[in-house]
């Protein structure tokens, strides 16, 4: 009778450690920051610009005339694709009637001069010729853009990527053992961007772990998270 008694009041003492322990372990996880997580990718960025332009010809040759800032002109003066949108004016063949298109057209051969005046750079590019009549009086919409050919590693949403005094960096997901088991921490990876586009910005840093997308508290490096 007596081993009966101590059997149950054993079996009750380990029942009630795995309670104390479950709702310790909740308690626990309640008091800490709440993580979702996303995938870095390997994706194809654009970054890209439009200025207007003014269209000229000399020596028969067509030209597309437009500034840049001193950032601008460092980031497209050999842009991967170059546009001119002009209007232009068609003539149908068998009707005679005429129709005012928007054509763009590939730009090529750049040229650069600093302007003193406005502190701007002063750009002059060939322009491929147009199917129909070109419109001069309207100018052009110069479309440039960079990237457009290069696949980045490590593509990432830009709300994942964070900044302070020391720099770039996001938060990457680690595990670790501890009282309650295994446990989820974050851990600071340094980085750079090497482009954006939009939504998304292509990283420095490559990886293949799982990358802090949003938290609902302030997270440092070595905090241990929840993830959802």
């Amino acid at each position: 009778m007596k081993r009966k008694l101590l059997w149950r009041l054993i079996a009750a003492f380990f029942a009630l450690l795995i309670v104390c322990t479950v709702i310790a372990n909740a308690v626990y996880n309640a008091k800490l920051p709440v993580v979702t997580l996303t995938s870095a990718a390997t994706m194809t960025l654009e970054e890209s610009t439009t200025v207007a332009g003014d269209v000229y010809e000399e020596g028969g040759t067509l030209y597309v005339r437009y500034s840049l800032s001193a950032e601008d002109r460092e980031k497209y003066e050999t842009p991967d694709v170059g546009k001119a949108s002009v209007k232009t004016v068609v003539t149908d063949a068998e009707t005679g009637n005429e129709s005012l298109l928007s054509e763009s057209l590939d730009l090529y051969a750049y040229t650069y001069h600093y302007n003193e005046g406005t502190g701007l750079f002063d750009v002059v590019a060939e322009v491929a010729p147009p199917v129909g009549e070109l419109v001069f009086r309207e100018g052009a919409t110069v479309d440039l853009a960079v990237g457009v050919y290069v696949p980045y590693t490590t593509v990432v949403p830009s709300y994942c990527l964070r900044s302070d005094a020391e720099g770039d960096f996001i938060f990457v997901l680690g595990e670790q053992k501890s009282l309650f088991g295994v446990e989820n921490y974050v851990l600071r990876m340094s980085t750079e961007v090497e482009a954006r586009s939009g939504m998304y910005v292509a990283l420095s840093y490559f990886t293949t772990d799982p990358i802090v997308a949003t938290s609902s508290l302030p997270i440092e490096s070595g905090d241990v998270v929840v993830v959802r």
